[in-house]
């Protein structure tokens, strides 16, 4: 999928004196992992989770925008590729591969994407990250249709050069909150670093020129992110997945009804429609007063249904609400961002009462 956020501040890999480097060589051998765990509920407990759109924060804490095409490394041809999407959101990706192993029902990052601008938590073509974490989890929840948020921060991601080494390091944390509660089941804080030249690698005095540049290159911290990920989300891993979860619950991507003004023409019906997962049982309700009015999928992923007021009925703004459904019952539900409706009572019924 393709998502919202490309970024505009500048970024470059740091480069150090080589005198510098000498100097930490004795501190900097190899590999360096720290991952801590805190596990509060059982990993098999079925949950619906949501990916929160992860973000970059700064060293004191505040959210940075990282632009994955202004590396001036990686304009060197041979020597680096540039990311195709921001460093947090790479992480976000590996996190969602490895959440394929847990017990979890993860909802299809489309369908929160789709969601997140639906209920207009965007800014300037990016997330806007400020008001989705002032949303409380129940709040989300309820906007996204799941049990739990997993929020994911990345505190670092950089490339050292210090002439005859490069260091690749990188750090982020996770968190999973049940919305019910608020309680948070699990978190992690991991840190992995690698190096590459006078303390990794061949001893020949080409390679200590070579080995240097070739640790700049991006795909060393996208694997390295890969392995630390893995190792990251290891206590949520489960060897009892249901089949149910092999494929992911419905989405709904967008849906509008046709009153002008809110209002519900009494000589004509309310239209409403929806795209979303096909081959869904679709409906729609509006408030708690007309219920489940059954959709038609006209094309795949296209939803129809239509209201036609009784002479008995009226109501005023009242939200309405799609809902798809699969074979297993899993349900999602979306609001119309178009507003409440209202039927408002005829001349003759007003007389009536």
């Amino acid at each position: 999928m393709t998502y919202l956020p490309r970024f505009q501040t500048r970024r470059r890999a740091k480069f150090r004196s080589i005198l510098f480097i000498l100097l930490l060589l004795p501190l900097s051998q190899g590999c360096t992992t720290a991952i801590t765990h805190q596990l509060r509920f059982d990993p098999t407990e079925p949950l619906r989770v949501a990916v929160v759109p992860f973000y970059q924060v700064d060293e004191t804490g505040a959210i940075v925008d990282s632009d994955p095409t202004l590396f001036l490394v990686d304009n060197l041809p041979g020597v680096s590729k540039e990311l195709e999407d921001p460093p947090a959101v790479v992480v976000q990706h590996l996190v969602e591969r490895r959440l394929a192993d847990t017990a979890f029902d993860v909802l299809p990052p489309v369908g929160v994407q789709a969601d997140l601008v639906h209920h207009s938590l965007t800014k300037e073509l990016s997330y806007d990250h400020e008001r989705i974490r002032s949303l409380s989890p129940q709040e989300l929840c309820a906007l996204l249709s799941c049990d739990a948020l997993l929020y994911g921060t990345l505190r670092t991601w950089d490339r050292d050069y210090y002439g005859l080494q490069t260091v690749s390091s990188l750090a982020f944390d996770l968190r999973l909150i049940r919305a019910a509660d608020e309680a948070v089941l699990f978190e992690t804080s991991a840190e992995n670093s690698e190096s590459r030249g006078l303390s990794k690698g061949p001893t020949g005095y080409s390679s200590l020129v070579i080995e240097p540049l070739r640790g700049l290159d991006n795909e060393i911290l996208v694997d390295l992110a890969r392995e630390t990920v893995q190792l990251a989300l290891a206590p949520l891993a489960s060897s009892s997945r249901a089949a149910i979860l092999d494929t992911p619950p419905p989405a709904i991507y967008a849906s509008a009804h046709d009153a002008r003004n809110s209002v519900v023409g009494r000589m004509q019906p309310l239209t409403v429609l929806a795209f979303g997962t096909a081959d869904q049982a679709a409906s729609f309700s509006i408030g708690s007063v007309i219920q489940n009015v059954p959709m038609d999928e006209v094309s795949p992923g296209h939803y129809l249904g239509r209201y036609f007021p009784l002479p008995t009925d009226s109501f005023t703004l009242l939200p309405v609400q799609i809902t798809l459904s699969d074979r297993y019952g899993r349900m999602t539900t979306q609001e119309i961002a178009l507003g409440p409706v209202e039927l408002t009572a005829t001349t003759h019924d007003i007389q009536e009462k």
